[in-house]
């Protein structure tokens, strides 16, 4: 970046503070441009690949929604593939190429290759149905699950919860182990039971949320790709998309004040 005028001064040319700070926004924007030019000129030749995007089990697509449907809206013709699985099977369908995007929990997606871009780090919550007692309160104690039935999902949550829940740990993760989302939101819905969930997993129509009292517990969610492997333009215009996303509804802090 600079071109001409990098060029003529050479070594007399540097990047101020200020410059060193938005540099990478200017590559960004960049890159955006050429991701676009790519999407366009493959939608004008119809040579347009599918998108590949495995995703967490236990990540919800709605945050993302959006952001694939303007892509599937602009790209006509455009096939697009999401596989589900654990954090092992997400890693290997990325390192495979089986996908060329993930969207996952950092734990578990170690291979040096793997390059990736931070999304936001949501809340675990409590999630109950509209008419719970719990819906009158901003916050729940842990010993208040006691004397309830508790979905806990095992992947990446349950690590974390024995701190924030002290004594009563035990009798907690020992109750419901569900592990599709969907069968989750619908239990909590009915009533059947609570859960301790991050925020965009179950949290819908039907489902309340409160903090749990004490330390806060989050997940980090990240964009995963692999260094130097070619992506569709596709592909790259959705990782371009998510990377330069306001994602700060779903940051701790605000997430939290809205629970």
């Amino acid at each position: 970046m600079g071109g001409a005028l990098v060029r003529r001064e050479r070594g007399l040319s540097h990047l101020t503070e200020l410059g060193r700070r938005l540099l990478p926004l200017f590559e960004q924007c960049h890159e955006s441009a050429l991701n676009a030019r790519a999407v366009a000129e493959a939608v004008k030749a119809q040579k347009l690949a599918g998108l590949r995007l495995a995703m967490h089990s236990g990540v919800s697509v709605g945050p993302f929604a959006g952001h694939l449907c303007e892509l599937l809206r602009a790209c006509d013709g455009l096939t697009l593939e999401i596989s589900r699985g654990d954090a092992a099977e997400t890693a290997t369908a990325l390192r495979n190429g089986h996908a060329a995007l993930a969207i996952a929990e950092p734990d578990g997606m170690t291979w040096e290759r793997f390059e990736s871009w931070p999304l936001f780090r949501e809340p675990i919550v409590v999630c109950f149905c509209a008419e719970h007692p719990f819906a009158t309160a901003a916050s729940v104690s842990p010993a208040a699950l006691r004397r309830e039935r508790v979905i806990v999902s095992r992947r990446g949550v349950v690590r974390r919860l024995d701190e924030a829940l002290g004594a009563v740990a035990a009798d907690v993760v020992a109750t419901l182990d569900i592990a599709e989302e969907s069968d989750a939101r619908m239990l909590v819905a009915a009533g059947a039971a609570v859960a301790l969930a991050p925020l965009s997993a179950i949290a819908g129509e039907g489902v309340a949320t409160a903090r749990l009292e004490g330390p806060p517990l989050s997940r980090e969610l990240r964009l995963f790709a692999v260094q130097g492997r070619r992506r569709e333009p596709a592909e790259a215009m959705l990782a371009t998309l998510l990377r330069a996303a306001d994602w700060s509804g779903y940051a701790l802090d605000a997430a939290m004040d809205t629970a």
